[in-house]
């Protein structure tokens, strides 16, 4: 019964490293988001 959790954490972790290594020779594209300008709002601004 230890020899099968011992496989399966060792297959597991074997898993997670091939992962990080896909990961870090193919990165993902970052996603392009819009650019949001905001005016300056004078209409509050105190007198003076």
């Amino acid at each position: 019964m230890a020899r099968i959790f011992i496989i399966v954490v060792v297959v597991g972790f074997l898993a997670m490293v091939v992962g990080i290594v896909v990961l870090g020779a193919f990165p993902p594209d970052p996603r392009p988001q819009q650019i949001q300008k905001t005016l300056a709002n004078d209409r509050f601004k105190p007198a003076g």
